[in-house]
């Protein structure tokens, strides 16, 4: 996604300074897009706006951590836990942290029609962001101060996860059977459900690069339950749809698209298509 980011605001006119762990990353990215690569003083400047694109929860934090002592504005559009956007912001301070996941991929984020989530403690923080998050975004929604934003990607994010999921059990179901699974696409396709067939039935049943990855469904899959956790609230339908993928993970690897987890829970175990 940073990739993507970095593409749609350079188009948009900003000036970028790269940064990453992988400095030859950073640098093969800036000689491309005629930008350069952001040193450490660069990241704790005030007019500098900083847009987390990271994996995880310790990436976050030691970014924050990297960014403490200066001025700069930290944006989080990362999906991590609600516990880690808390302790990011804490770390940076709350006049300095804007929570903002998005629901998209790099396709989407390359128009500019992320759906972003926003959530903050002080209000001039968004405004100071305000015109990166719109360059990137088609919908802005306000969810409060952190971690609301997070905790409101992480059920969008339960509901996709949990709904191919659903398809992926159908799907074995009905093969199981010994049946032809065209008969099912035809019912589906005579309903509302049609949306399954026309968005993810060829990118469910094909091998091709990943838009997102099985192993970072199964991440945000781990996030949601422990979102459930915090609060006593029940999250069966969630540990379900873990299953599925931990499985399909365990035929096919973690790096297939997360929508495999139709294909590979339709092989055998140990086959490979």
């Amino acid at each position: 996604m940073g990739t993507a980011y970095a593409e749609r605001l350079s188009e948009k006119g900003f000036t970028l300074l790269l940064y990453s762990r992988r400095p030859h990353a950073a640098r093969e990215l800036a000689t491309r897009l005629g930008a350069r690569v952001a040193s450490e003083s660069d990241l704790l400047e005030p007019d500098t706006i900083v847009v987390n694109a990271g994996w995880d929860d310790e990436y976050l934090i030691s970014l924050a951590n990297l960014v403490r002592q200066g001025h700069s504005i930290l944006v989080n559009t990362a999906t991590v836990s609600p516990a880690a956007s808390l302790k990011a912001g804490r770390i940076v301070g709350e006049s300095r942290y804007l929570e903002a996941p998005v629901a998209g991929g790099p396709g989407v984020a390359r128009e500019g029609k992320l759906p972003i989530i926003i959530a903050y403690w002080d209000k001039a923080v968004y405004d100071k962001a305000r015109l990166v998050i719109e360059a990137l975004a088609s919908t802005v929604i306000h969810a409060g101060e952190p971690p609301r934003a997070m905790v409101v990607k992480l059920a969008f994010n339960n509901l996709l996860f949990t709904a191919i999921a659903g398809f992926a059990s159908s799907m074995r179901l009905v093969a199981s059977w010994g049946i032809d699974l065209d008969v099912f696409k035809r019912l589906l396709e005579s309903t509302w459900l049609r949306v399954i067939v026309e968005r993810y039935w060829e990118r469910a049943l094909t091998e091709r690069p990943a838009s997102f990855r099985l192993a970072g469904a199964i991440k945000d899959l781990y996030l949601a339950l422990g979102a459930h956790a915090e609060k006593g609230s029940p999250a069966s339908s969630t540990m379900g749809a873990l299953n599925e993928y931990l499985e399909a993970m365990r035929v096919c690897g973690g790096d297939v698209d997360y929508t495999n987890v139709v294909r590979c829970n339709l092989e055998k175990p140990g086959e490979k298509s």
